[in-house]
């Protein structure tokens, strides 16, 4: 025992072999246990840095920009109150029953003389037809597509019918001497189109 106090700390000179194995055993946990804790300390620092780099790019938005934005979401809002309230008066104002009677009554005179003006002129003057045809058909499918678009029906606008519209002008201006397209256009016309009305109630 005397000698072995002389032994420098940390001596393996009177270690036996199974003493060295678990030292070193002991060793490499030890050796494990700072590579881990050198790993956890690089992580965490890279993840302090992501932080900052986050709280760099969200930085608080000055009190004047606030200010202009809530002043901005303010006009907004009672734009939006106001539109909504004069298209509910004009829905009401329109669905009152004099003006309805009114509307009714100015569709049917209307449509009396828009009859009377095509007889007159397939009568009269049939080459005039297409122009006729025309000029009715561009104002009525631009009112149709308004109408459609503020009630969200615009994809309606795809169906054959209006398809049908394009082909018929193909055949006035572009074809007028083909006969067998005039017979398709007529029988379109009178066919498909017709039971479509009766169908769709339009």
């Amino acid at each position: 025992m005397a000698d072995n106090d002389h032994l420098p700390v940390g001596s393996t000179d009177d270690l036996t072999e199974a003493e060295e194995d678990t030292l070193a055993f002991f060793d490499s946990i030890y050796f494990e246990e700072l590579t881990s804790a050198a790993a956890s300390a690089q992580r965490l620092q890279t993840e302090q840095q992501d932080d900052n780099k986050q709280q760099k790019k969200h930085l608080p938005v000055p009190a004047p920009l606030r200010q202009i934005k809530g002043h901005v979401d303010a006009r907004q809002k009672k734009l939006r109150e106001t539109i909504r309230r004069r298209r509910q008066k004009l829905l009401q104002m329109v669905s009152h029953p004099t003006i309805i009677m009114t509307r009714d009554k100015f569709s049917f005179v209307l449509g009396v003389l828009l009859i009377m003006i095509i007889e007159f002129v397939l009568l009269v003057h049939p080459q005039l037809m297409g122009r006729l045809y025309t000029a009715l058909l561009l104002p009525l499918m631009m009112a149709r597509y308004v109408i459609y678009r503020s009630d969200l029906y615009h994809y309606f606008l795809y169906d054959f019918c209006y398809y049908a519209q394009i082909m018929q002008l193909l055949q006035i201006y572009k074809y007028p001497a083909e006969i067998r397209f005039a017979k398709a256009m007529f029988s379109i016309a009178n066919g498909p189109l017709i039971l479509a009305v009766a169908m769709w109630r339009n």
